[in-house]
């Protein structure tokens, strides 16, 4: 990883907009003042120096800080190109998990809840601290949202993510 005093003699950073621009010229095509990096295929955005990629929530990190970051930073609202400076916290391997999206698969539209054919009922489950938790079934797609928010917010706190 790049220390942060090379880092602050090659990047600006905007704590404001979460965006970073080059304070000095890198190539041909990158000169000082050209926004820094690309969003890639996940999401996030990168920036390459000296050969070696970056990601920028952890670029932002260290140069607010003045020290690297764990294994996680998290973005608050999930979005991984909103890098502005309040949207990034330091976190865990569970914590960063607790604040994932809705999954793409998920076919009731609530995190943590699916329809169970075999009891025509919606089943609520989570996961704590690695661990499932079985909510239980309710007939009501909206008691199960219910409960499994309340649970959400008891077991994730301030990483708890409805969707």
């Amino acid at each position: 990883m790049i220390d942060n005093s090379e880092l602050q003699r090659l990047l600006n950073y905007n704590p404001e907009t979460g965006l970073f621009y080059w304070k000095v010229r890198m190539s041909n095509r990158v000169k000082a003042g050209d926004l820094a990096g690309v969003i890639n295929g996940s999401g996030y955005r990168i920036i390459a120096i000296k050969g070696k990629i970056h990601y920028a929530h952890r670029l932002a990190f260290l140069l607010m800080t003045g020290r690297l970051p764990g294994k996680f930073v998290d973005h608050v609202d999930g979005d991984r190109s909103n890098n502005i400076w309040v949207n990034l916290r330091e976190a865990s391997a569970l914590q960063n998990a607790h604040n994932q999206k809705l999954k793409k698969s998920n076919t009731s539209g609530i995190k943590g809840v699916h329809y169970d054919k075999a009891t025509n009922k919606w089943l609520a489950t989570l996961k704590a601290n690695g661990k499932p938790i079985y909510l239980g079934v309710f007939s009501e797609i909206s008691q199960a949202e219910a409960v499994i928010k309340q649970a959400r917010h008891n077991f994730h706190g301030d990483f708890s993510n409805h969707g």
